[in-house]
């Protein structure tokens, strides 16, 4: 019975197996030996699609369509008369040949230079949070008091460790979120720019809350599963949210 992967190490698998580096595939394999089995299989997958599109382009190929010419002697009156348009326009190009000697260098236009910017690559580490320990209640006595039971934290406050160099801070706001289960809205009037982070076992709010102190926005959390983030105007405080039915994040 094939056990079943997790939906986080299935989209990590998937990245792994699409990149075939043997670096990637080693690291995941220490990280998930029991998933090995899993990721060659999707390794495998991905290297007969390549192969099945590479086939399918070279067998499409259109042959070269070759005309037959049929070579006829011209007429004795048409080679005269083709002398004499040869010989006409042999004096028109010398006439042009003088004309365009003697005349002025022509103006050249003025090309105007575009500037266009760099492409942004997005930085490809994704890094996966450590599995929290599930902790087993000691068996109680059925006469004694059970102790207090604490809440399980949400997915939101549950440490994480992520590290990113040279990407974008959309980019980067979108992972954090994705990695505690939100969708990640963007309001009008955010500025993108490269960053790097390094946050060890810190909690989905303290992320957020640290970049929006650094670049500038503050993150709000719906309640339905978005987190909006709202830049600042201007370089004034951060907005407060449009409709207040979100809540502030990191207090």
């Amino acid at each position: 019975m094939r056990q079943r992967v997790p939906s986080d190490v299935e989209r990590l698998m998937w990245l792994v197996a699409e990149s075939n580096d043997p670096n990637a595939i080693a690291d995941f394999e220490g990280r998930f030996p029991e998933f090995s089995l899993e990721l060659s299989r999707r390794c495998r997958m991905m290297s007969d699609l390549k192969g099945a599109r590479a086939n399918s382009a070279s067998d499409h190929r259109i042959p070269v369509f070759t005309p037959r010419s049929t070579q006829m002697g011209p007429p004795r009156k048409t080679v005269w008369v083709a002398s004499g348009l040869a010989l006409a326009a042999l004096a028109m190009a010398s006439y042009s040949v003088t004309k365009w000697a003697t005349a002025p260098p022509p103006v050249l236009p003025k090309v105007e230079q575009v500037i266009t910017e760099p492409v942004q690559l997005r930085d490809t580490n994704v890094y996966v949070p450590p599995k929290q320990p599930v902790e087993t209640p000691p068996l109680q006595n059925p006469t004694s008091v059970p102790p207090n039971i604490q809440q399980p934290t949400s997915p939101q406050e549950q440490p994480k460790t992520l590290r990113l160099s040279n990407t974008s801070l959309r980019a980067a706001l979108q992972m954090i979120g994705e990695m505690a289960g939100y969708h990640v809205e963007i309001a009008p009037g955010f500025k993108d720019q490269q960053i790097s982070i390094d946050y060890n076992g810190e909690t989905t709010s303290n992320m957020l809350k640290d970049l929006g102190a650094q670049y500038g926005f503050t993150p709000f959390d719906q309640g339905d599963g978005t987190i909006i983030i709202v830049p600042a105007v201007d370089g004034g405080p951060p907005l407060d949210d449009s409709n207040g039915s979100g809540r502030r994040l990191g207090g």
